[in-house]
């Protein structure tokens, strides 16, 4: 093989072995919320969320958030703070355009007059013909992926509203939950009222979407 494939070869290679991608999620969260060490925390399914095994995989995901934070799961006691884990999917059409392509054959009869033959004659030479193809569009398909998490004290006062969004093909809300959970906790509890993005690449939490 000439050096100049196996070059080329290994630069690419190296390059794809460098790319790695990220997951952008939207955040925003709204609070009174003081430094709650030691607090007591019981994680519930929010509205529309039902107790099964999906729900307790989540909430596990956010109880070790709230534990590095200083909250502390609650035993058979009264907690300080009750969670309340929502989460969901919405379909949406996005609408794509395939750029157009156009190109330019053309044929035809012209005359000319050369100074060998006064009167000229008539020669076929390169006129030309054209093709216009109109754009296209395709209606894919994608998702939003929600989290919504809500902590309050047993009274029913809310002391915490945090929201994440991420928009992207799949729907499979398993396969994007960690992202949604690593973003709206991450700086946590975070500047309230202030809308963020946050991107995460696969390798920082060892799974792909």
């Amino acid at each position: 093989m000439p050096i100049k494939k196996v070059l080329f070869s290994v630069v690419l290679l190296l390059g794809l072995a460098g790319c790695s991608t990220s997951y952008r999620t939207e955040v925003v969260r709204f609070h009174d919320l003081t430094p709650q060490q030691g607090a007591t925390v019981v994680v519930q399914p929010g509205q529309g969320v039902v107790d099964g095994p999906e729900f307790r995989q989540y909430a596990d995901m956010v109880i070790n958030k709230l534990a590095g934070q200083g909250f502390v799961a609650a035993s058979d006691a009264e907690p300080d703070f009750i969670v309340n884990v929502s989460y969901g999917v919405i379909r949406q059409e996005s609408r794509y355009r395939n750029s157009p392509w156009r190109t330019s054959v053309y044929f035809g009869y012209g005359s000319y007059r050369h100074p060998f033959y006064p009167y000229g004659y008539y020669h076929p030479y390169f006129f030309g013909s054209y093709w216009d193809y109109p754009d296209q569009f395709a209606n894919l398909p994608e998702h939003e992926r929600i989290l919504e998490v809500v902590i309050k004290k047993p009274d029913e006062a809310v002391v915490f509203e945090g929201r994440a969004v991420s928009v992207g093909r799949t729907s499979m809300l398993v396969k994007i939950m960690p992202y949604l959970v690593e973003s709206l906790f991450k700086n946590f509890p975070g500047q309230s009222g202030e809308v963020i993005n946050i991107s995460i690449k696969e390798e920082e939490l060892g799974t792909t979407p």
